[in-house]
């Protein structure tokens, strides 16, 4: 059974690209609240901010940092984010469409839509859906796309794995290896907070991966 941690970045100056005195304190705050889990892994992603906020988990344990290019955030940008309208779930052009019955009847194809032959999507579908088997292979689990299930490729033990990331990696990422369609996910769920935890749970069988929890940031509440 493998749970993944995905946790989100600290408050940062976005042009500089690294943690502000408040993201520093809430990248102590997750670190101290993961110290109760043993991880077998622990990635993050290459941009500043992320690795900035896993630093703060490295520097009281001393496990090893997995960087990996794939989840930085902005190699979304030319795919999902619109200069002058910011990301895609934030666009009051695109979110209607993304509401539309015909985009969410064709479930994980929902980018092929004739509504969306201006953008990105597809490609962006795709480098992900990529990276993200790719990782999942990694570590033990192959996904089957005609089932929209994951796979155990090895006597998979019981192992806990961290990633680092951004919000809107988290979006495509989750919606992902979730089969669900990326405008039903992004309509459905908040965009997640500061250092917050989302825990996905892949079985030691075939089956669905399931959230066990999604956006959990109870570690800055006083």
């Amino acid at each position: 059974m493998l749970r993944l941690y995905i946790i989100r970045h600290g408050k940062p100056n976005y042009e500089t690209d690294s943690l502000v005195e408040e993201g520093h304190i809430q990248a102590e705050k997750v670190a101290n609240r993961l110290l109760f889990i043993k991880p077998d892994k622990v990635y993050a992603s290459t941009m500043g901010r992320a690795l900035e906020t896993a630093q703060h988990y490295i520097d009281k344990t001393g496990y090893n940092l997995i960087r990996c290019d794939w989840a930085r955030e902005d190699l979304g940008y030319k795919y999902f984010y619109n200069q002058g309208s910011g990301w895609c779930f934030w666009d009051k052009n695109v979110l209607p469409l993304f509401a539309l019955d015909e985009v969410i009847s064709m479930g994980v194809n929902w980018h092929k839509n004739e509504v969306f032959k201006d953008y990105k999507f597809t490609e962006g579908y795709n480098v992900m859906a990529h990276d993200a088997d790719k990782f999942l292979l990694n570590l033990g689990y192959k996904h089957d796309r005609t089932k929209h299930t994951f796979i155990p490729v090895c006597d998979n033990k019981e192992q806990n794995v961290f990633l680092f990331a951004h919000g809107a990696f988290l979006y495509s990422f989750v919606s992902n290896i979730l089969d669900i369609p990326y405008p039903l996910f992004v309509l459905t769920h908040e965009v997640v907070n500061f250092t917050s935890i989302t825990v996905i749970e892949f079985n030691d069988y075939e089956s669905r991966p399931r959230i066990l929890t999604y956006n959990d940031y109870s570690h800055l509440e006083k």
